[in-house]
């Protein structure tokens, strides 16, 4: 997935090599190994499907803004090569 989003054959930013699903998943275990009590215990048991919630929202959050983007600047005028007149 890091190999096609730095190829920029996919929609998604090149900031989205940090929350890979690999990366969400190791954060999600520092996390839990780092909260004491019976949080981290429920932590550790769920940290597997929090870490796939933070990627898959970060996914759908990311592709939505490129689509909204995509469609502004398709609808937009396009731009004078000469620039603004007077």
């Amino acid at each position: 997935m890091t190999v096609a989003i730095l190829r920029g054959a996919t929609s998604f930013p090149r900031w989205m090599c940090a929350a890979t699903p690999l990366v969400c998943i190791l954060i999600g275990q520092l996390l839990a190994k780092g909260i004491p009590g019976p949080a981290g215990v429920l932590l550790q048991g769920s940290q597997l499907s929090l870490a796939n919630l933070l990627f898959f929202t970060l996914t759908t959050i990311t592709l939505w803004n490129a689509h909204r983007r995509a469609a502004a600047s398709a609808s937009a005028p396009p731009e004078d090569p000469a620039g603004p007149r007077p």
